[in-house]
């Protein structure tokens, strides 16, 4: 009986090590730097895009080293961006290797005016013509 009831104890006791589960392993952030400013595209004679750099406010710039470069700042061109990469410093030139893309900055503001139909009249809207 008493060799039952140990047998019984010890199955239950695995049991229940080999149910829990194992802790979640916590995501790593990638370590990089956040980089803000205007980009400026560089083209060459042909007008394909070879190149692209950022410069910061305080007139820092940083060239940009990515997969797709062309692609990535095509629209970009004279606008406040941020990315987020590995900033590296060789002999005072800035370079930044961008993992994650490239985003605006600043989010353009919403149109102004009528959404839909709704909202105020402007003045004399729905006067017949005439009177």
């Amino acid at each position: 009986m008493k060799k039952t009831l140990w047998a019984m104890i010890v199955a239950t006791f695995a049991v229940a090590m080999c149910s829990t589960a194992a802790p979640a392993k916590k995501e790593k952030k990638e370590p990089g730097t956040v980089v803000s400013g205007t980009l400026a595209v560089v083209k060459n004679d042909k007008g394909e895009i070879t190149g692209a750099t950022i410069t910061t406010k305080s007139a820092t710039v940083y060239n940009l080293l990515m997969e797709d470069l062309a692609l990535a700042v095509k629209d970009f061109d004279g606008k406040e961006v941020s990315a987020k990469g590995e900033v590296k410093d060789e002999a005072g030139k800035m370079s930044l290797t961008v993992k994650g893309g490239i985003r605006l900055a600043v989010e353009p503001k919403a149109e102004k005016g009528r959404k839909g139909g709704k909202g105020k009249k402007p003045a004399g809207a729905g006067v017949p013509a005439g009177n």
